[in-house]
């Protein structure tokens, strides 16, 4: 990242590591349509990164509090499968993992599903 020098110092600090957000996107659209995109990181899930492993954050109160209640969401679409953008397509409820937004159909590329139930993308993401 340091030998980046246009990161500095807006996208990466003096140490070398870069800032950045993950965010999802709410989309409303015409018909009631109510579309998520990329799901963030998600809770109570095991990632390498210390930061992500097995969070308790408070996204979907953040998201409730934002008018946008899960049961509201008709669509989520995934632009692609990295952890960062499929985190809370389900979260854990009760001992089992459940759809976050149970109302909604999944999106995602016929490539990107194929590559990462092939388990081609093992490790990766």
């Amino acid at each position: 990242v340091r030998s980046v020098e246009w990161l500095a110092p807006d996208f990466a600090d003096a140490r070398g590591r870069m800032k950045f957000a993950i965010q999802l996107m709410v989309v409303d659209a015409p018909g009631g349509v109510r579309v998520a995109v990329d799901t963030c990181v998600g809770n109570h899930k095991r990632r390498p990164l210390p930061h992500w492993n097995l969070r308790t954050g408070p996204f979907l109160e953040h998201l409730r509090a934002a008018g946008f209640p899960p049961e509201s969401v008709t669509h989520v679409l995934c632009t692609h499968l990295h952890t960062d953008h499929v985190g809370w397509n389900t979260r854990w409820e009760a001992g089992r993992w459940v759809p976050t937004f149970p109302r909604a159909r999944y999106l995602f590329g016929e490539r990107e599903y194929r590559y990462w139930s092939g388990g081609g993308g093992a490790g990766e993401g």
